[in-house]
């Protein structure tokens, strides 16, 4: 094998495929030595697109590959940033904004026959991934076990017509989701005009979704048990919403 054998110092090893942050900055909880390998290609749809540049060459170590993100962000155009305030890597843009805050009203269309609850920053899960814990659970569920009627919760917040989009990510969490159990999420204005709506299910999750809200005075999130009538109670994650 030809290449250039080197001993590094500063890296953590963990997954066995890693991608490590170069761009000027290094952190690492603890500092270990390690013998690396540098020569190996970093190839794109037949291409050696490997980086001159020697911070952000892929190596080899204890056999394991590892690519800098910064490499990996340079071919697929997705920006890579060290937030060191946050010790966190920043993979895309940096959502930044205003939170949502809690629902100024609910209102119960099933009064009785259905109960709910709305958590703000909780651990979310789902399929096994956590979510951090910016955001809110929606838990609903039947009242009475003989009870069919569908669930009909809207959660209202006033806008004031003082933002233009809503950015986030929805799904359904790990906890009591049941394959056989959805919920429908409708995001509508103030004349009741759905701007989008998802239908959720065991396992689903939508990233980085970005809604239009410009203009609207009054922003309603709908949460109905999407045609099944089940009596389990799965909860809706609503994951870093913010307003800009």
């Amino acid at each position: 094998m030809k290449g250039n054998f080197k001993s590094m110092k500063g890296f953590v090893l963990g997954f066995s495929c890693c991608a490590l942050l170069t761009s000027g900055i290094a952190y690492a909880a603890d500092a270990v030595k390690l013998d690396a390998f540098f020569g190996v290609k970093l190839m794109q749809n037949g291409i050696d697109k490997t980086p001159q540049e020697d911070d952000l060459k892929p190596f080899i170590a204890n056999g394991r590959t590892y690519v800098p993100l910064k490499a990996v962000g340079d071919l697929l155009g997705v920006d890579v940033n060290w937030d060191g305030a946050n010790t966190a890597v920043i993979i895309g843009g940096k959502i930044e904004g205003t939170p949502l805050s809690v629902p100024n009203s609910v209102k119960n269309g099933n009064e009785g026959y259905a109960v709910y609850a709305v958590s703000q920053n909780q651990p979310m899960t789902i399929n096994g991934k956590s979510y951090g814990s910016k955001g809110f659970k929606f838990y609903t569920e039947h009242n009475d076990f003989h009870d069919t009627k569908d669930l009909n919760l809207k959660f209202t917040y006033n806008l004031n017509a003082q933002y233009s989009k809503l950015t986030f990510s929805i799904g359904m969490d790990d906890v009591k989701a049941e394959s056989d159990e959805s919920r429908t999420v409708a995001f509508t204005n103030q004349d009741g005009k759905v701007i989008n709506s998802f239908l959720l299910s065991k396992g689903s999750i939508q990233e980085a979704i970005t809604i239009n809200v410009k203009g609207v005075t009054e922003l309603n999130i709908e949460v109905s048990s999407g045609g099944t009538n089940s009596f389990e109670y799965p909860t809706v994650d609503l994951i870093n919403p913010v307003l800009n």
